[in-house]
């Protein structure tokens, strides 16, 4: 991987955490879905970032691998989550991931594919991680949410797979529809065996910033049953029998 893509991250990194504002309810909510999605007892969390999500997994499972490629983020991590015997940090870009991390039950690939050069290689690396009978779980910001519709509708983006201001400063590479997020895991060798979506979200997340965690929380559950209008896909996959 180039240096400028390792500098890209950290720039991403100087300022991003998952800790911030609506963002991190909304990570904390994707936590405990995906959680749920996910089997034990050994999960790969692929993009850890500075460990919000990595916490609940390493509360409900018993060994938790937590990979990213920034040095950053991975410091923040080991920071907040202090000494925990079952949680082992790894700094590497998923290309590169060294042959000795083992195989798991499950590998979560959560807000990740959107951001990465090459993600039909980031899922075979995931895949390659897998047990016979593992798990993937991708799951991905939707080009088909409710706010981006709407964003189209006042001429903010050019149309719902276009990067916004937002989209770009977060570093994002593409916005997945469902039809494309299933192309490149079957170009990965993938098959799906579960998909689903949850969170209905009208507004960007500055303008939700004083909603309250139960009206947040509601339409987070309503998004499960409106998935094509969620603004969080995903898709449960495993290797190609």
């Amino acid at each position: 991987m180039s240096e400028t893509e390792r500098q890209r991250l950290e720039g991403v990194a100087e300022w991003f955490s998952t800790f911030d504002g609506v963002n991190g309810l909304i990570i904390d909510y994707t936590a405990r879905y995906l959680s749920d999605l996910a089997r034990g007892p050994a999960i790969a969390e692929m993009g850890c970032a500075d460990g919000r999500m990595t916490q609940t997994l390493a509360d409900r499972f018993e060994r938790v691998t937590a990979i990213d490629a920034s040095a950053t983020q991975i410091d923040r991590a080991k920071d907040r989550m202090g000494a925990r015997d079952n949680v082992t940090f790894v700094n590497t870009f998923f290309e590169a991931m060294p042959n000795d991390l083992g195989l798991f039950n499950t590998v979560i690939q959560a807000h990740i594919l959107e951001h990465v050069e090459d993600p039909v290689a980031t899922l075979k690396a995931g895949a390659d991680l897998l047990i016979d009978e593992g798990i993937l779980i991708a799951q991905v910001p939707h080009a088909m949410s409710l706010h981006r519709r709407i964003g189209v509708a006042m001429g903010l983006i050019k149309s719902v797979t276009g990067l916004s201001k937002a989209d770009q400063k977060l570093g994002h590479r593409r916005v997945y529809t469902k039809k494309a997020l299933v192309a490149d895991a079957t170009a990965a060798g993938l098959q799906v065996i579960d998909d689903g979506g949850f969170f209905i979200k009208p507004l960007s997340n500055a303008q939700m910033e004083t909603w309250s965690p139960d009206l947040l929380s509601a339409f987070f559950e309503v998004g499960r049953t409106m998935k094509e209008y969620a603004a969080e896909i995903y898709l449960v996959l495993r290797r190609k029998q």
